[in-house]
């Protein structure tokens, strides 16, 4: 044992994300956090009473990562302070159709057995046709754990590769 050597643990860099949520009556919200899929989750299930829950605004519509905390309640505080046309037009530079950027996060995965029959927990809904060949796969592909990158213009003073694989928006 080695005295007065202290190990230290491999720093674990984190990232924040801060996004905006919409409802589909069009309800703003600006939020952040350091789980993103965990958080656009709890609000799709109302797990907390409140405004996104009464408002039922629930589809991530834009979203910004940084490796620091403090940048990104600045930018967060930024984002609330701006008028709704403002964030409007922020959202369409990167999603004019206001597609929900977190839809098939939380799918259910559809399992082939070796056999060829298709199981799935899900809702019962056809994967195949009658009269079609049955599905034959040799493994199965585990769903992948990262969100999906970011549609954003990297930001050299933010970029980080992992764990954030998500560059972010330059501040404006």
């Amino acid at each position: 044992m080695l005295s007065g050597t202290a190990i230290m643990a491999p720093r674990r860099e984190h990232c924040y994300t801060v996004y905006l949520l919409g409802s589909s009556s069009g309800t703003l919200y600006v939020g952040i956090t350091s789980n993103l899929r965990f958080r656009v989750r709890q609000h799709k299930e109302h797990t907390f009473r409140g405004f996104t829950a009464e408002y039922e605004v629930d589809r991530l519509l834009y979203f910004e990562t940084y490796g620091e905390v403090l940048t990104a309640i600045h930018r967060e505080k930024q984002l609330k302070g701006w008028r709704r046309d403002k964030k409007i037009s922020l959202i369409e530079t990167v999603n004019p159709q206001w597609k929900d950027l977190s839809r098939g996060w939380y799918d259910k995965p559809v399992r082939a057995t070796f056999n060829g029959s298709v199981q799935h927990s899900g809702p019962s809904t056809p994967i195949r046709k009658s009269g079609e060949p049955p599905l034959r796969m040799t493994h199965l592909k585990p769903a992948p754990r990262t969100p999906p990158l970011s549609m954003t213009t990297p930001s050299p003073t933010h970029y980080h590769r992992l764990p954030c694989l998500i560059s972010p928006r330059k501040a404006q």
